[in-house]
């Protein structure tokens, strides 16, 4: 029986369209560019990356016709798996959850950077709104703690 080769489902959070996603790449093991996808909300990664369905399962065959696994590397999908506490920042307007960091610090950065870059505010006025909470008209940021079963 041949060894199922390993592919490694790598995840970042990254601005696309002045929108925070998750952009995520299947990396062979000769660190080859197999496929890759803009996920909405990191509990979608499981399923768009094939982890949890078959999506882009017929792109890792292409690759590897004699069998593959794979693998999900990331720091997001670590916390998750310990329990830890997440901010999760969530549009107001449309309840969408933008992403979850670790840290209250992050999350906040984050609003400021969307604020600025998505939105098309003034620095000057963001640092303001930022100052005296103001942002909570478009985002709010909840502690929860997560875990992927």
């Amino acid at each position: 029986m041949t060894k199922k080769r390993e592919i490694k489902i790598i995840s970042r959070w990254k601005i696309n369209a002045g929108v925070r996603m998750i952009h995520s790449k299947a990396i062979a093991e000769n660190g080859q560019l197999i496929t890759e996808h803009w996920s909405s909300d990191f509990r979608w990664v499981e399923h768009d990356m094939g982890l949890t369905s078959d999506w882009k399962h017929h792109k890792y065959a292409e690759f590897y016709p004699d069998g593959f696994t794979l693998k999900w590397v990331t720091d997001e999908k670590k916390a998750i798996e310990n329990g830890a506490i997440l901010y999760v920042v969530t549009n107001t307007d449309y309840g969408d959850h933008m992403c979850a960091v670790d840290s209250m610090e992050k999350a906040t950065n984050i609003i400021r950077k969307t604020l600025i870059e998505g939105e098309g505010l003034e620095t000057g006025e963001v640092d303001e709104m930022m100052e005296d909470g103001g942002y909570d008209d478009w985002y709010t940021i909840k502690p929860v703690t997560l875990q992927i079963k």
